[in-house]
């Protein structure tokens, strides 16, 4: 008897996590007796993958950051390439966390070892170069959106847009019962709702939370009635942000919601959104929105020196244009709250049939995709 087909799974992030869990329900469906395991969240371990650690170990954002802990990520580094080559997988899956995974498949790919990276780096952005790298270390990559392929098509590397998990997930016809059944389930009113989107990282809640809590008291001086939601991704997030308010004392009607982004989003007429892909989730709500971001001052320089684009918001990539507004390290509270303010006054109709164009380009079925893909590797020897 053969030995079961055996797949090293390893993401970085929770937004990671659960386009692994999609994939690998899908890849269940075809390799019934298949093992799991690797790196990953507590959606992926539903899923029946067996975890090496926890996706937080690897999870530094900016530039400072993971140079900061350099000793303990190559010692992690050290520790996947470690497992896989004494017991090859007949297949690696890399999620995301280019810097982390791409470095182990180059190592895997070299000792015959198929590598398959899911999102691909965007090198259509910023470092460019890194597409030989890539080249080195990857049997196919699979990326999100559609404009993303020619880059690699054009170095010889194989690739497969499978458009973007979250686009499957919300329906097209995402309508006005949904923010109705969404204010219901925490008991709020239809007087007008900002959901506040400050990220899922502690540091990243630390740099925007004074920002977006002083955005938020302009909004309410405009807007007395005014109700706000802020979206946490777990229990941990949730303590960091009370404790944010205990010691701000701002007078504001704030409801916290925990590992519930999505219902957050339905519930608010108008959201403010750290960049990331929160933003493409708000859009495929159809809610209007402002983009904001800040990191510490070092890693914003290094970020300016690398960086090409003119936008930083998905929905502005993926528009090709300024669709949404967005303000990135030089953020002015009075600025955006006037905006947010707006776009509670001013039906966003334009904005609105935008974001629904985009959604129908980026709904492919990713989890069926991206499942094909690894099984046509794993099947291909």
């Amino acid at each position: 008897m053969s030995n079961p087909t055996r797949i090293v799974i390893v993401c970085g992030e929770a937004s990671g996590d659960r386009l692994g869990a999609g994939l690998l329900a899908e890849l269940k469906s075809k390799l019934p007796h298949a093992q799991f395991e690797g790196v990953a969240g507590p959606l992926m371990e539903k899923q029946g993958l067996k975890p090496w650690f926890s996706y937080e170990r690897i999870n530094y954002m900016g530039f400072v950051d993971p140079l900061l802990n350099i000793r303990s990520i190559y010692g992690l580094y050290n520790e996947v390439c470690k497992r896989c080559l004494d017991n090859p997988p007949d297949l690696f899956i890399g999620i995301d966390a280019p810097e982390f995974n791409l470095r182990v498949e180059k190592k895997l790919k070299a000792n015959g070892i198929k590598t398959l990276h899911y999102v691909g780096p965007s090198v259509w952005a910023w470092r460019k170069k890194r597409i030989f790298s890539i080249k080195r270390a990857v049997s196919h990559i699979m990326v999100l959106f559609p404009f993303e392929t020619d880059i690699y098509k054009t170095h010889q590397i194989p690739v497969t847009c499978v458009g973007m998990k979250l686009a499957d997930d919300i329906p097209l016809g995402a309508d006005e019962s949904f923010k109705v059944e969404a204010r219901n389930k925490y008991g709020l009113t239809d007087k007008p709702l900002i959901t506040l989107l400050g990220g899922s990282r502690k540091k990243e809640i630390d740099m925007l939370a004074p920002i977006i809590l002083t955005i938020a008291e302009k909004i309410q001086l405009k807007v007395p009635q005014v109700q706000f939601l802020i979206a946490c991704l777990n229990e941990k997030s949730k303590k960091q942000w009370e404790s944010i308010l205990l010691k701000a004392q701002r007078k504001l009607s704030i409801q916290l919601t925990v590992n519930d982004t999505r219902t957050a989003i339905a519930a608010a007429d108008v959201v403010l959104a750290k960049s990331g892909t929160v933003t493409l989730e708000t859009m495929l709500l159809k809610k209007p929105m402002v983009v904001i971001y800040k990191v510490s001052f070092l890693n914003y320089l290094i970020g300016r020196c690398l960086l090409t684009l003119k936008h930083f918001a998905l929905p502005n990539l993926l528009a090709k244009k300024s669709l949404v507004s967005e303000y990135i390290q030089k953020i002015n509270p009075s600025v955006v709250a006037d905006e947010m303010v707006n776009l509670l006054n001013t039906p966003q109709t334009e904005m609105i049939s935008e974001f629904d164009t985009i959604h129908k380009s980026i709904a492919l079925n990713a989890d069926k995709q991206s499942a094909q893909v690894a099984y046509d590797l794993i099947k291909d020897s």
